[in-house]
């Protein structure tokens, strides 16, 4: 019986191939690790369904060139493959991939990983600028993910939906559906990315005790109007006076809230608020669905506007500042910045 026989090192890489499950190499790979088991040809092929000459020549071609011998040898029309090519089709085998089915102690790629990948996998030794090129030709980029919570579904979605659409299409000329969410101002500074000079990372200040306040803000979808009320919390008394504010600006037509399931939203003190103030209806938005909320976008443009990389050490600058900015936010700007996604 003809045997490999293999370095430790031969058979992790042939093993990893075998686990990767990338095409016909796979399967190779596995014949190899059988007859390093100790399986003849014969047993093999019984095994996996093949004929005797096939586990034999795929067990010669490895004895021959390694792993290269178990890859299919392409005839290609036209140019030869350059490195970046071959660094875009291995990164499109593999980037789906979390790093762990590959036994990496690591959770996300990063650069450095790829690159150790594509040596260590594929022979491949491209540049740290050809990877990034590459992955942007194949639509990836870099960023931030999200938070999700698994498996949430709200069963009163479309109900929700439909009763927000409706809303909407039946408002007339004096009355309002606002869009509201609230949000946290705090004296510490978010980081952002920014543009430094090069040797030199840019220090930003921090207030050294962290202190914060509440913002109510809202979207009339109809035409692109803007309220908002800065306070101490985000509790029902300061929900209520938000509402109370909207409903003494606007002394005319019906006025519909829409908004999230927060705690102030649906407390029995706002319930009750609600039914003292016959203009006023609230609906709510499909649970887990912060994406249907457009003045979301609202509070991203203004914190990455005023307050990225930014140190204010008292609130009295950081309401003058939010007093600015909206006085300058026109109701077009608004519905271009926050566009209705429901």
């Amino acid at each position: 019986m003809r045997k490999v026989e293999l370095t430790s090192e031969e058979k992790y890489r042939l093993e990893r191939v075998s686990k990767a499950g990338k095409g016909q190499i796979s399967f190779r790979a596995n014949i190899i690790l059988l007859n390093n088991a100790g399986m003849s040809a014969p047993a093999i092929a019984k095994m996996l369904g093949i004929t005797h000459q096939t586990a034999l020549s795929w067990i010669n071609k490895y004895q021959k060139d390694g792993l290269d011998g178990l890859k299919n040898k392409e005839h290609r029309i036209g140019r030869p493959a350059t490195l970046g090519d071959k660094t875009r089709e291995a990164l499109s085998e593999f980037m789906c991939k979390s790093p762990e089915e590959f036994e990496y102690l690591q959770t996300c790629w990063t650069i450095s990983l790829i690159l150790y990948h594509l040596q260590t996998e594929y022979d491949l030794k491209p540049s740290y600028a050809t990877v990034k090129r590459q992955l942007k030709k194949l639509g990836y980029r870099w960023g931030r993910p999200r938070h999700s919570v698994v498996n949430a579904e709200d069963p009163e979605a479309e109900a929700k939906v439909a009763a927000i659409r409706q809303a909407i299409q039946d408002a007339g000329p004096d009355d309002l559906v606002v869009f509201m969410d609230e949000s946290d101002v705090h004296l510490l500074p978010p980081l952002r990315a920014m543009w430094m000079p090069p040797g030199k990372q840019v220090r930003i200040p921090t207030p050294g005790t962290n202190k914060k306040k509440a913002i109510f803000g809202g979207i009339d979808v109809l035409k692109g109007d803007w309220s908002y009320y800065i306070c101490e919390k985000k509790r029902t008394a300061e929900f209520t006076e938000y509402l109370s504010q909207i409903e003494q600006g606007h002394s005319v037509g019906n006025i519909t809230i829409v908004a999230d399931n927060g705690p102030a939203h649906i407390s029995k003190g706002t319930a009750k608020w609600i039914e003292k103030h016959p203009r006023m209806k609230l609906l709510f938005l499909p649970k887990y669905s912060p994406q249907l909320n457009p003045v979301e976008k609202v509070w991203w443009f203004l914190k990455n506007r005023l307050f990225a990389n930014r140190c204010y050490f008292c609130f009295e600058d950081i309401e003058t500042i939010i007093h600015k900015f909206f006085a300058k936010l026109q109701p077009a700007n608004i519905l271009q910045l926050a566009p209705l996604n429901i």
